[in-house]
């Protein structure tokens, strides 16, 4: 008898029928026990050659009858596994189904690094704020270091409660109600008082988190027709921008100068100083940006060109909420604002 296996192949006169044979040659199902090519009579092929070889263990034929089976044990078994897996949790459970079942072991197991990652989340978000806070109270020491008495102060320190001591350039600063300042509408203001001299700085505590844009500018003059400022940026991804940038108007002519992408996180203090020319210094004529009173190395901004202003006219430092001008991306709110004379040596 001739029983074509595949094209120009015999199973009587060429090769020996085997299952491996009949699946990669094809065969056209004249090898008795195959012919309907059903899947018992494939399985029960399979079956027998392993049974016959020596890596048929126990192991083996658990992991052929789930194959043959789809799962291979009685869900009652599977159950008792994972309710077995389970008990650590406090789950005893029956399931519908072996997908049910399975389910339950994941969204357990899950839960566990669900309550890590918020852990982790509260513990940071702590931390940040106890770093704000020991920020802006060394920014209170520099605000107030060099007063001397009533009216030789240098810096000042205001807790944002009412917007008493700022003057509105463009828009309105409101009062939350709660210390901070915010604004439904761009609002750009100056501080009433200034630093003495060019080297200068200023800071404030964020607050409240939302999309949008927060400023803290200094080196201003009175019409803010020139100035830097401090940008932050939260987005509704958590890809947070901060920026140093400068301006030609209170909201015009804004360009970006450094550029860093990072987190943004609320109850913290961010600062901008300006150090100037100084031949003994490598960092002169730059700006510094500090968050929670550690420079921020690569928001450093050599202003090569002298393109911002300096003198008694331009010592005005102030800040811009809402800036995106959006009922609701406001951005930060802001409290602890202060101002200073630059008196430490600039980082190098």
């Amino acid at each position: 008898m001739t029983a074509p296996y595949g094209e120009g192949i015999n199973v009587e006169t060429d090769k020996p029928w085997t299952p491996a044979n009949w699946f990669v040659q094809g065969g056209d199902g004249s090898v008795p026990g195959l012919q309907d090519r059903t899947q018992d009579n494939v399985t029960g092929i399979l079956q027998g050659s392993m049974q016959g070889s020596p890596g048929w263990t126990l192991a083996t034929q658990l992991v052929y009858a789930g194959l043959r089976t789809g799962i291979g044990l009685p869900l009652s078994v599977i159950e008792a596994i994972v309710n077995k897996i389970l008990a650590p949790f406090g789950t005893d459970d029956t399931f519908e189904d072996i997908a049910d079942a399975l389910q339950q072991v994941v969204e357990t197991l899950m839960a566990p690094w669900h309550i890590l990652t918020n852990l982790n989340e509260f513990i940071e978000g702590v931390f940040d704020s106890v770093l704000g806070r020991v920020a802006g109270l060394e920014a209170k020491v520099n605000a107030l270091e060099l007063s001397l008495g009533p009216g030789t102060e240098t810096g000042g320190y205001d807790n944002c409660k009412t917007d008493a001591n700022f003057t509105d350039v463009v828009g309105s600063l409101t009062p939350t109600g709660w210390g901070a300042l915010t604004a439904s509408a761009t609002a750009v203001a100056l501080y009433n008082n200034s630093p003495t001299s060019d080297r200068h700085g200023a800071g404030i505590t964020v607050k409240a988190k939302d999309i949008g844009q927060t400023r803290l500018h200094i080196c201003a003059d009175t019409a803010m027709t020139n100035w830097v400022g401090l940008e932050l940026n939260p987005t509704y991804n958590g890809q947070d921008t901060v920026e140093v940038i400068t301006g030609t108007g209170p909201t015009a002519g804004i360009i970006t100068r450094t550029s860093v992408p990072m987190r943004i996180p609320s109850n913290t203090f961010w600062e901008i100083r300006y150090e100037p020319f100084d031949e003994t210094s490598a960092t002169s004529n730059t700006f510094h940006v500090f968050c929670n009173g550690e420079e921020i190395i690569p928001l450093r901004w050599r202003d090569d060109g002298n393109i911002v202003m300096h003198g008694t006219d331009h010592r005005r430092v102030g800040i811009t909420l809402n800036g995106l001008n959006s009922a609701t991306r406001r951005g930060f709110a802001v409290t602890d604002f202060t101002y200073y004379d630059w008196l430490a040596a600039a980082p190098q």
